[in-house]
């Protein structure tokens, strides 16, 4: 068995973690050596292993001063460190629970919004079906049915006994009743028109009781069952022989009574559980994340994780031949002072090792070792842990808080709609990392735009992915500056005006074959140390195309920009400056805004021309089209740039959209209806250029034609002799559009250098 580490990492790791004693015979020189390393500890934020390298010292000299005045700072550094913590645990308690009070307050707003919603839409519709039953009663009154029409207004009265409906119903049940019961004595006098014997009407009032008694009885028994429907169906029965009966009358309305009260008990009782459930929603949204399974990880140490990796750096060298692993282990520990902390539910005496790895990165080797033995393992600050990898997946999820540094920017630079909108680029920014990272079940990811922070619960391995992905992500995005400068020239001028500066780069013209002339002009390539000169641009007949593009160094342009000064005959439309982010769209406008009509409408307009008060003469009354609705149009320069930064930081792509319109004329369609024409060029090209070159596009021409007349004073007036003595003339002039366009990079706090 062979193992070979790096010697000086190893005995400097040892001395600080096991601390262990030192010969006597050289006191001094071991208490300034502990010393040493426990000030180095102490200054890169370890309190806690400093305080192990003065106890050291404390072990041969238990007096000696900067040792224990060392051990009391490092005391208060930790100290400070564990108030801190508990601070920030106060404060995100404090954060939960008021977001629960303020998610209760909602939920209790809503609840009471809703409830008056209910209650207004349950009156309104009792007060629709209060009037559905009266006026069917009432038309069932006139039609003599007053059987049924009883039955309908009584149910007016188990809706809302005090509405005035109600009163109004129970009169017409009177009147209802009252008719009825004389219908049925003139049916029964029609039916036997001899008078009946008084003992045969004895018998049937006696009858009637006894129906009216049964009848009765009954209904108290169904008062004692608080069966309401039956009393007031057998209440209902005993008035329709009886309409005052009082007995019957008091049954009635006592069971309409009890049964509103029923109703209003079970509503309250809904009330009541909705209640207690909201509370006990209130009561867990109160709980802090720590009372279950997910645990608040501390924030990453960087001087911790640093030192880590500088371990799992170091080479090693390791042979053992079925061995057992806890063995192993223990070694791999001893001899790279590291925490190796295998899961309590792996037998390591019964698991053996066979491996052999020379000089390969202690990560790389422990990683093998995994490997070999079906396990998995995670790199934590302090310790390296080892288990199975169904236990990781399983293990409680942490939560970790992850601030951004660059706010929402880099997330926001896929689409225009992201871009305008925050909330849609954080939801961006979430499907990626949702995409990129394992979700397991509960896990959660959620983004406070108060604060600019990630909140993400997931396992301990998923989350220390998010956070290399973050750190790839999160940097500020490149800003390029625009600058275009549009210039325009008449083609006499351009003639005069030559370029003859030897260009240090090849320059592309246009995309148009070479002539087979080969003289400098549209479609040639200019070599390097070759010149060109403008006048190329006059003799091009294409008018309305973009025919030259060039690319020219900073010293050209600003040669190019002294001669066309130095001329006093070109005009510079505008020179604006847009700053964009890389790989967004930057738009320079430079145009003027047209109005014309879309719709015309047929108007009558009368015109009194001979003062005689009326419109019958001729030319007096006509129809003319007024224009109604109007449209505009930009008129001018629109120029779409959307740069692109190379991973060098010094090449630029950019994709340019140039697009000149100009208005041409009106075109008449008779009846006074004119609609406008307009001429447009417009192309799409991309260039490549180094960070501060020069774009150049021209070749957009327009005509210009004035006549002049110039004549003899009074004589060129006489009407048959006057053309003798005057002569005219027409000139033509031809105007080019150059335009540059300089994309330069620009630093977070100004352009670069």
């Amino acid at each position: 068995m062979v193992a070979v580490v790096g010697a000086t990492v190893v005995q400097s790791a040892l001395v600080v973690a096991q601390a262990e004693p030192v010969d006597s015979s050289e006191p001094q020189q071991a208490i300034a050596q502990h010393l040493a390393v426990g000030k180095q500890l102490l200054e890169q934020g370890d309190p806690s292993a400093a305080q192990a390298a003065f106890r050291a010292i404390l072990q041969i000299d238990a007096t000696h001063p900067d040792a224990l005045r060392l051990m009391t700072t490092a005391q208060r550094e930790i100290d400070a460190a564990r108030s801190r913590a508990e601070r920030t645990q106060q404060r995100l308690r404090d954060q939960a629970q008021r977001l629960a009070v303020a998610l209760a307050r909602e939920k209790e707003r809503a609840r009471v919004q809703q409830e008056r919603d209910a209650k207004q839409q349950i009156a309104k519709a009792r007060e629709q079906q209060l009037k559905y039953l009266y006026n069917r009663g009432q038309r069932l009154y006139e039609e003599g049915a007053y059987q049924d029409a009883i039955a309908t207004l009584q149910q007016m009265v188990l809706l809302d006994p005090g509405h005035p409906l109600v009163h109004a119903a129970q009169r017409l049940i009177s009147r209802a009743e009252t008719n009825m019961s004389a219908s049925r004595a003139r049916a029964r006098a029609r039916v036997s028109p001899q008078p009946v014997a008084v003992p045969e009407l004895e018998q049937q009032l006696a009858a009637k009781r006894i129906e009216i008694d049964t009848l009765l009885k009954y209904a108290k028994l169904a008062q004692k069952d608080r069966n309401y429907d039956l009393v007031m169906d057998l209440a209902h029965q005993i008035l329709a022989s009886d309409p005052h009966h009082g007995a019957a009358q008091a049954l009635l309305e006592h069971a309409q009574l009890a049964k509103l009260d029923a109703e209003q008990q079970r509503l309250e009782h809904l009330v009541e559980r909705d209640e207690r459930q909201m509370v006990n929603e209130v009561v867990k949204a109160q709980i802090l994340p720590e009372t279950k399974a997910v645990r608040m990880s501390p924030p990453a140490t960087p001087l911790r994780q640093a030192a880590m990796s500088a371990r799992l750096q170091q080479p090693i060298s390791l042979q053992f031949d079925d061995v057992p692993l806890s063995d192993v282990l223990e070694f791999i520990a001893d001899a790279a002072n590291i925490s190796i902390i295998p899961s309590p539910q792996l037998n390591l005496k019964s698991r053996r090792a066979s491996l052999k790895i020379a000089q390969l990165p202690l990560e790389m080797a422990i990683k093998y070792l995994a490997k070999n033995q079906g396990l998995a393992y995670r790199v934590e600050e302090d310790a390296i842990l080892l288990a199975t990898a169904e236990e990781f997946e399983n293990e409680p999820l942490q939560t970790r808080v992850f601030y951004l540094h660059s706010g929402i920017g880099p997330f926001a630079l896929e689409t225009s709609a992201i871009a305008s909108n925050p909330l849609l680029a954080m939801e961006s920014m979430k499907s990626l990392i949702e995409q990129a990272v394992p979700q397991p079940p509960d896990a959660k990811l959620v983004f406070d735009e108060r604060s600019g922070a990630l909140i993400a619960s997931n396992t301990t391995e998923n989350l220390a992915l998010i956070e290399r992905l973050l750190g790839q992500l999160d940097v500020t995005p490149l800003q390029v500056l625009i600058e275009a400068r549009f210039i325009e020239l008449s083609m006499t001028d351009l003639e005069h005006l030559g370029l003859e500066t030897v260009l240090t780069h090849d320059a592309v013209l246009s995309k148009k074959t070479v002539p087979p002339s080969g003289s400098p002009g549209p479609g040639n390539i200019l070599a390097s140390g070759s010149g060109f000169k403008f006048p190329a641009l006059s003799r091009e007949s294409e008018g309305l195309n973009l025919t030259l593009q060039g690319v020219l160094t900073g010293t050209q342009f600003e040669m190019v920009l002294h001669l066309l000064d130095e001329t006093k005959k070109s005009k510079t439309l505008s020179a604006p400056r847009v700053t964009t982010l890389n790989n967004q769209p930057a738009l320079i406008r430079v145009v003027d805004e047209f109005r014309y009509p879309t719709r015309y409408e047929v108007s009558l307009v009368q015109f009194d021309i001979n003062g005689d008060g009326d419109f019958d003469d001729a030319g007096e009354t006509e129809f003319v089209n007024v224009p109604q609705d109007f449209q505009k149009r930009d008129v001018g320069i629109l120029l779409n740039v959307t740069p692109s930064v190379g991973k060098d930081l010094k090449t630029i792509t950019l994709v340019l959209a140039p697009e000149v319109s100009s208005f041409s004329q009106f075109r008449d369609l008779g009846g006074g209806v004119t609609v406008p024409e307009f001429t447009t060029s417009q192309l799409t090209t991309s260039i490549v250029i180094e960070e501060g070159q020069t774009v150049v596009l021209g070749g957009l021409m327009k005509d210009t034609v004035s006549e002049t007349v110039t004549r003899v004073p009074v004589l060129g007036d006489l009407p048959v002799l006057g053309p003798l003595f005057r002569q005219k003339s027409e000139s033509s002039t031809r105007k080019n559009l150059l335009i540059f366009i300089t994309a330069r990079t620009l630093a977070p706090r100004g352009p670069t250098t």
